[in-house]
Parts: C-alpha cells; sequence; structure tokens
C-alpha cells in the first residue's frame, strides 16, 4: 500500500520591502518583480529601456539588494515532517535566508 505525503502551501507573492546594501533606498516592492520594477514603481530611476538611461543606472546593478518579508505558517504546516520553500525566478547570484539562518544559495537563474 503506498501512502501519500501531506503536503502545504503558502503563497510568498505579494508586497515585500526591498533595500540596498547602504540601506539608502528602503522600499515597497512586489513579488514577483525586479528591483528595476520596483525602483520604478517608487519613482526612484526613469525607465531604463529608453534612450541612455540605462548607462545612468550602473548603480542598480553595481548594487547588492535585499528583498524581506514576514508570513504566518500554520500549525498544521509547522507538523510536517517536510517543509519544501520553491523560489521561482530568483535572477542571478543570492542567498536566502529564513529567521536569520542561511538556507541555500542560487548562482544564475
Amino acid at each position: 500500500m503506498t501512502t501519500m505525503k501531506k503536503i502545504g502551501k503558502i503563497s510568498l507573492n505579494g508586497e515585500w520591502s526591498l533595500k540596498n546594501e547602504a540601506k539608502s533606498i528602503n522600499i515597497p516592492a512586489s513579488v514577483p518583480g525586479s528591483v528595476y520594477e520596483a525602483l520604478r514603481e517608487n519613482n526612484i530611476i526613469e525607465d531604463p529601456f529608453y534612450g541612455m538611461h540605462e548607462h545612468e543606472m550602473s548603480w542598480v546593478y553595481e548594487s547588492d539588494w535585499q528583498y524581506e518579508t514576514t508570513f504566518d505558517v500554520s500549525d498544521d504546516l509547522l507538523k510536517l515532517e517536510n517543509v519544501i520553500l520553491q523560489f521561482n525566478g530568483i535572477d542571478t547570484i543570492s542567498e536566502i535566508e529564513l529567521n536569520n539562518n542561511h538556507i541555500g544559495t542560487t548562482n544564475n537563474m
């Protein structure tokens, strides 16, 4: 007899905060989304794909950026033997932390 394991799912799509390494920028950001989209939506940069704007925005891709959010987990989910965190579309290089614990890295999509 095959036993099915119970699976829980929480979507982390929605509003996150986005900070640059220097902490001079701290803005709301939508996930899924990108740093450039968040900076545009918060009127920090102009359209990087218009004219020569891309060259004026090298500071964006030269900076390290941190996305951060909080979420609640149900008691039922905490009772599960395993919980899988799935991240779709993390671009380039990242370090992933959960409750200040390093749980993973990415190196390109």
